[in-house]
């Protein structure tokens, strides 16, 4: 899943274009339109959300839930979502006690889900903090954490192993706790502190975490035992200093000892001043740079597709000034890869709004996917959308 910040994720850095495709940017490495056919599904808005959608997840064909914070009285953080029932949207309810946003979800079946309330608005603390578990059809708190923070991920395997991770760098976080049998206990790990992570298994998880100087340039592995810190990664990222800040930005566990990640270098002085995008691959061992020619380069912040291909988050659109009349930019889209090549699938255009998508999720037993993403015309407010992609059953 894409790695989240507060309240925001952030999002797989993109090159610049260098070709144009029926009006659409194409990043380095992708094939040309001319010479692959593009699908003929479409992308298209199922649901809208006056609230910051930040999480989905689909646990069977027949059930999907949309999940984040909405404003109440005073600007308090509240729970808010929407689920698909296999026939229609509906608003989402969530228990009285949660007060807070959804952070992050997760599910091993369709018997088996996660929500974590621990969000705020505008990258706030949050007041509450909470692992809720769907029950009958309905959301119920099996566990309050406290102190109460913000979650920045979460990993869920079985009904009696699950991991909460919080550390977000705007306001305070919850920390790492796991769920082992029915007991949550938090988890203290040494010389680093966990953001989010990407797992092949229950036994093999990899996480972005944030080392002794507090920015997130750490690579954590869990072996089902303990955490420890990936020292190889030291060869390829450089190490941070008072003119260079390194931050790994997305993470994706693809199998057994095959990681990919993405990071942002930023120089301050020096003839390479600014901000580079660096993307490794693990591979026997040793992390390897890999270039835009590459199709690896967007599998760090990717979504499996169900049927070994991939859909990843293409360049955000820029969002628009303060003024409502201003003009929007271009239509956004995402990158699908298929037989080894990405292809650039438009988004629709939502009247008077900038679509940004931040979270992405396979429908299981179909073709289809879901995505939410923010809304935003250039006035205060929060706006959602939840996209689907292919036929909902």
């Amino acid at each position: 899943m894409p790695v989240r910040l507060g309240r925001w994720p952030r999002l797989l850095p993109v090159i610049a274009t260098t070709a144009a495709v029926a009006g659409l940017g194409l990043p380095p490495g992708t094939a040309a339109a001319s010479s692959h056919r593009v699908p003929a599904n479409h992308w298209r808005v199922v649901a809208r959300s006056d609230s910051a959608l930040n999480t989905i997840v689909a646990p069977s064909a027949t059930s999907a839930w949309a999940m984040g914070t909405k404003a109440g009285a005073h600007n308090a953080a509240l729970p808010a979502g929407v689920h698909w029932n296999g026939r229609s949207w509906s608003a989402a309810a969530f228990p009285e006690a949660v007060a807070s946003g959804i952070g992050c979800s997760g599910a091993s079946s369709p018997r088996n889900v996660w929500a974590f309330a621990g969000a705020s608005i505008f990258g706030g603390s949050a007041s509450y903090a909470g692992a809720l578990r769907l029950s009958g059809g309905k959301w119920v708190v099996d566990h309050a954490f406290t102190p109460p923070g913000l979650v920045s991920g979460c990993s869920v395997f079985s009904p009696t192993d699950a991991w909460v991770y919080g550390l977000t760098h705007v306001a305070p976080g919850v920390g790492t706790w796991r769920l082992k049998g029915r007991t949550w206990k938090p988890v203290h790990t040494p010389n680093f502190y966990l953001v989010t992570a990407s797992a092949v298994s229950a036994s093999d998880i990899w996480a972005i975490a944030a080392g002794p100087t507090g920015l997130d340039n750490v690579v954590a592995h869990w072996n089902g035992r303990a955490w420890r810190r990936n020292k190889a990664l030291d060869a390829v990222l450089p190490p941070p200093s008072a003119t260079v800040t390194p931050t790994i930005t997305a993470i994706n566990a693809v199998s057994a000892g095959n990681v990919w990640l993405s990071a942002e270098v930023d120089r301050q002085a020096g003839p390479a001043a600014g901000v580079s995008h660096l993307v490794l691959h693990l591979s026997g061992g040793i992390w390897h740079k890999v270039g835009p020619a590459n199709v690896g380069y967007y599998l760090p912040g990717a979504v499996s597709d169900g049927h070994g291909g991939w859909w990843a988050i293409g360049p955000p659109a820029p969002l628009p000034p303060a003024a409502p009349a201003a003009p929007l930019p271009a239509r956004p889209y995402l990158l699908h890869e298929t037989r080894g090549h990405w292809l650039p699938v438009a988004l629709p255009v939502v009247p008077g709004y900038v679509l940004q998508v931040i979270g992405l999720a396979h429908v299981p037993g179909s073709g289809a996917m879901l995505a939410i993403g923010e809304l935003y015309n250039g006035l205060a407010g929060l706006h959602s959308a939840v996209l689907a992609y292919g036929n909902l059953k």
